[in-house]
C-alpha cells in the first residue's frame, strides 16, 4: 500500500494538532492557507488539489475524531 505524501500527511497533522472544537477549523484554515500559498501557479495549484483528493478518508477521519 502506498504511503500519503509528505504535504498529506502535514495537513493531517495540522488537524490533529488542534483541540476537538477545532478540527474543522484547522481543516479549512489549512486549506486556506495552501491556497493562498500558491499565489495562483497553475502547477502549485494542482498540486493542493492532488494532495486534498489523495486521501480524503484520512482527512475526514482527523476531523471527526477530533469532533
Amino acid at each position: 500500500m502506498k504511503g500519503n505524501s509528505k504535504p498529506h500527511e502535514d495537513l493531517i497533522d495540522e488537524i490533529n494538532h488542534g483541540c476537538s472544537q477545532d478540527a474543522f477549523a484547522s481543516l479549512i484554515a489549512g486549506i486556506a492557507n495552501r491556497i493562498e500559498a500558491t499565489r495562483l501557479n497553475p502547477v502549485k495549484v494542482s498540486d493542493l488539489v492532488s494532495i486534498l483528493r489523495e486521501d480524503t478518508t484520512k482527512l475526514y477521519k482527523a476531523v471527526m475524531r477530533k469532533g
